[in-house]
C-alpha cells in the first residue's frame, strides 16, 4: 500500500483473493483479509516481477509470452537506436527541479528500466560521475 492510509474494514468488504503490498510492515494486518505477496519494485526488475505475478495468479504462460514480446521489441528498438547512436554514447533519465536534480537508476519509474536495461543505453559509471560532488 506504500504508506497510503487505508481502512482494513473497507478492504475486507471487497473480498480480495490476493493483496500485493510493498513492504513487510503492511503484511501482518492485511494478511487477516487475504493471501499476501510482497511486491516491491525496488527488489526486482519489472520482468522478474511479471514472472512472479504470473506464478502467483497461475498465469505463467501468459507472463512468459509478454516477457518474450517485450524482449523482442527491445531488440528491435536497440537495433534501430544503433543507427543514430554509437556504443560510446549514453542516455539518462534526469529530472531537474528548481531546488534539486534527480538522476534515476534502472529500478525507478519514468521509463528508466526500458532505457538502461532493455535498450542497453547507459552505464552506471556515467551516473556516478555526473553526480559526483553534488550536494543537496
Amino acid at each position: 500500500m506504500n504508506n497510503i492510509p487505508y481502512q482494513l474494514e473497507e478492504i475486507a468488504e471487497l473480498h480480495p483473493e490476493y493483496i500485493l503490498v510493498s513492504n513487510e510492515q503492511e503484511c501482518e494486518e492485511l494478511s487477516t483479509v487475504a493471501s499476501m505477496m510482497i511486491f516491491s519494485q525496488n527488489d526486482h526488475k519489472p520482468l522478474t516481477l511479471l514472472a512472479m505475478l504470473g506464478e502467483a495468479f497461475n498465469k505463467q504462460r501468459m507472463a512468459q509470452k509478454l516477457i518474450l514480446q517485450y524482449e523482442q521489441k527491445a531488440e528491435r528498438h536497440r537495433t534501430e537506436l544503433r543507427r543514430f547512436m554509437s556504443k560510446e554514447e549514453t542516455a539518462s533519465v534526469i529530472e531537474i527541479h528548481t531546488d534539486s536534480i534527480y538522476v534515476f537508476g534502472n529500478f525507478w519509474c519514468r521509463g528508466a528500466y526500458n532505457l538502461y536495461d532493455a535498450l542497453q543505453n547507459a552505464g552506471e559509471d556515467f551516473h556516478l560521475e555526473a553526480v559526483k560532488g553534488c550536494a543537496k
